[in-house]
């Protein structure tokens, strides 16, 4: 029998969502005791929780209603801010593509700083369209 387990705060993910969201943690009988001769890196990736043993795969996830596992994100794909905040850049970048101005971004975060970068490729028509507005205010208020 394998156990799932929700795991830990991260870039808004909590078990207390709704559904409940985290890193995945996978246990039972099969899984491996750790890494062959690399105590670090299985102290790294594995943990204990009420006397069982998990692996940390790594995977964003939320249960379902249904009780079926999502994978949502990957824990690779989170930054951590210089105030210890959690950030999901690709859930960045998805929720900006989604406005009409932007055709591409790249969300980029350093862990020294408080605050993301995006680099934004604009929508050529979309941008075209607000100079013409903007430039057609400026010579208003100029004339």
């Amino acid at each position: 029998m394998h156990y799932f387990y929700v795991y830990q705060y991260l870039g808004g993910y909590t078990p207390f969502n709704d559904p409940p969201q985290g890193e995945v943690l996978v246990g039972g009988p099969n899984i491996s005791p750790g890494y062959w001769k690399q105590p670090e890196k299985t102290a790294e990736d594995f943990v204990t929780i009420d006397g069982e043993r998990y692996f940390a795969t790594g995977d964003i996830g939320e249960f379902r209603e249904d009780g079926s596992l999502r994978i949502i994100d990957r824990k690779k794909d989170l930054v951590k801010l210089q105030h210890g905040e959690y950030m999901s850049l690709a859930k960045i970048e998805t929720a900006l593509l989604n406005f009409p101005l932007v055709d591409n971004i790249c969300v980029y975060g350093d862990p020294l700083s408080s605050y993301l970068i995006a680099l934004v490729v604009p929508n050529r028509k979309h941008l075209g369209e607000i100079a013409k507005e903007v430039s057609g205010l400026f010579f208003k208020e100029t004339l």
